[in-house]
């Protein structure tokens, strides 16, 4: 498994925590990098299908794709984290 494209994150929904595999899309253009988060949906049902992370804006955004941003909690720690691993990698 490469950390790069697979991780399992732990995703909170209403009936508990679950620890569902997750995988990553990069997309690189000039300065910016957009990853595309994506949860295996046989583990558990979320309110949206994706979370797509980038920094266009000099500063790590993420946005479901309800369009809900966010900036906080767990979801976004987990997300950060592997975002920043491909950053470096």
């Amino acid at each position: 498994m490469d950390l790069r494209d697979t991780r399992h994150i732990t995703l909170q929904t209403s009936n508990g925590y679950y620890l569902v595999p997750t995988f990553s899309q990069v997309e690189n253009t000039a300065d910016t990098v957009k990853v595309k988060f994506t949860f295996q949906r046989d583990f558990v049902k979320t309110e949206f299908d994706y979370v797509i992370a980038d920094n266009e804006q000099g500063f790590v955004r993420m946005v479901t794709s309800t369009g809900e941003e966010f900036a906080t909690g767990s979801l976004f720690d987990q997300l950060f984290i592997w975002y920043n691993y491909i950053l470096k990698n």
